[in-house]
């Protein structure tokens, strides 16, 4: 059976050569795969602009070989959103030890458009090794990606995972002999509280039979209110209202007036509950002219929003005038315009943005489906007051004449 050792210096008679996967062989027997620490080491995150995610600066560790960004973020691209369906693209580090490579990168695995999308899986065999930093969901006709779509994998061990020693001393025996000790207090420690709450309750039990029975030994009454013998007791005794509901005075509370506070009399009462003034007339219904009290219908009217001929004002359509609906308001007001994404073979932006004065995103055209030098679909997402909020999504084919001029743009 063979032997292998290494490593040692050459000598003149004897060169000792190593390959860079022995030294890999090397580390591999000490550490695991995986990213060093957590933070945002290696952490992929996005600017929220674009259809790019950036790796934060850091250190991995892949199969025995290290992996470094350093001082300043690296950008990725992704590909384009499909403008139908989403997929997940996933971010990451791959070992590559084929010859005609021969080195450990960063790259994106695009995933596949689907109702139901999933990332696609890592390569991990004798030659390629792969760990994922973070998954990125790319949302159909969205040309930029935010923070939410990103999902950190670095902490999956399944997939990435932090970097740790191989070298581990057998716990075993220490670990039985903490068991058995633990197990032994356990039980010593359950029976301890059973007997002090068998002895508790009995005490228990025994203290309050004794205080209902001292509680039974009544007191005679001797005075009340510094009065002896036979007396009659009055409320005042034993600190009750008077029947009268009278005061400290003695003299009971008068009916109120328009200027003293008092008891409501009869009369006022059923002049309140049927709203009559003091001249004895109950308020009239309001008109044009008169003003009184809302009738029904005018109330049901104004809750309508019905004018005088009986009908409820409609929004207005593309033929009838009626009120404006707030939509309509929104994209009806003054935009600003910003253009992005250029394509340097055909001097065409492919991304432009309709932003409101207060500099919330209102459209967003993206161009897609490039046949030769033309784009033949354009995805416009509007959306709501916050900037963010998709109201709704319009895909136009667009069409070209001979000359690459574009003629006809036709929603889907």
């Amino acid at each position: 059976m063979a032997e292998h050792y290494r490593f040692f210096d050459s000598t003149a008679d004897d060169e000792r050569v190593y390959t860079a996967d022995e030294f890999a062989e090397y580390f591999r027997r000490v550490l695991t795969d995986g990213i060093f620490n957590g933070g945002t080491n290696l952490k992929v995150e996005t600017s929220g602009t674009d259809i790019r995610t950036y790796i934060q600066p850091g250190y991995a560790w892949v199969q025995g070989y290290m992996y470094k960004i350093d001082t300043e973020p690296l950008y990725l691209q992704h590909e384009y959103p499909d403008p139908n369906l989403d997929r997940i693209d996933r971010v990451v580090i791959r070992l590559d030890k084929r010859l005609e490579h021969r080195y450990v990168r960063a790259f994106i695995l695009k995933g596949t458009p689907a109702t139901s999308p999933v990332p696609p899986l890592l390569t991990r065999d004798e030659n390629v090794f792969e760990l994922s930093l973070a998954q990125v969901r790319i949302i159909k006709g969205k040309s930029y990606i935010e923070g939410s779509q990103i999902t950190d994998e670095r902490l999956n061990n399944s997939v990435c995972g932090l970097v740790n020693s191989l070298i581990q001393a057998d716990t075993t025996t220490i670990f039985n002999q903490f068991q058995h000790w633990y197990n032994s207090r356990t039980t010593a420690y359950q029976k301890e509280w059973g007997d002090w709450f068998a002895t508790a309750v009995t005490r228990f039990e025994q203290e309050w039979q004794e205080w209902l029975s001292n509680l039974g030994a009544k007191t005679p009454v001797i005075s009340v209110n510094g009065k002896s013998g036979s007396v009659t007791l009055s409320a005042a005794d034993v600190g009750a209202t008077p029947a009268s509901h009278a005061g400290s005075g003695g003299n009971a509370h008068p009916l109120a007036t328009t200027t003293t506070a008092g008891f409501m009399s009869g009369p006022d009462k059923k002049r309140l509950d049927e709203h009559i003034g003091a001249g004895g007339t109950a308020h009239a219904v309001a008109t044009t002219t008169i003003a009184g009290f809302m009738s029904g219908p005018d109330k049901k009217r104004l809750d309508e929003h019905i004018g005088a001929g009986g009908t409820a004002h409609n929004l207005a359509t593309t033929t009838t005038a009626g009120f404006m609906d707030p939509v309509d308001k929104d994209e009806l007001q003054a935009l600003r315009k910003y253009r992005s994404g250029m394509d340097s073979a055909t001097d065409v932006y492919t991304t432009v943005e309709y932003k409101r004065k207060d500099g919330t995103l209102l459209m967003r055209s993206v161009l897609s489906s490039k046949v030769g030098n033309n784009y033949t679909v354009d995805t416009r997402t509007f959306y709501g007051l916050n900037g963010t909020t998709v109201r709704r999504t319009e895909i136009y084919d667009i069409t070209y004449d001979t000359n690459g001029n574009p003629v006809n743009e036709v929603l889907r």
